[in-house]
């Protein structure tokens, strides 16, 4: 049976390696890899606009739940 001490020590190492292992493999990402452009991409104007209107309606439309047969 291994000492308390003996298993944390092994543990930190494999956990040190594992990490060192992860941030060689992966590339740290550029800013401009997070940049998405695309046509179907709108403004975010136009998100807000959507949202405005359709919150509005939602508030002045009366609930169905009481009203089921």
């Amino acid at each position: 049976m291994y000492s308390y001490r003996h298993v944390k020590a092994l543990t930190e190492r494999r956990v040190a390696e594992a990490l060192a292992t992860l941030q060689a493999d992966s590339p740290a990402p550029s800013p401009s890899a997070l940049t998405q452009a695309h046509t179907l991409i709108r403004d975010t104007d136009e998100y807000g606009d959507l949202f405005t209107q359709i919150a509005s309606a939602a508030a002045t439309t009366p609930s169905l739940e009481g009203s089921q047969p």
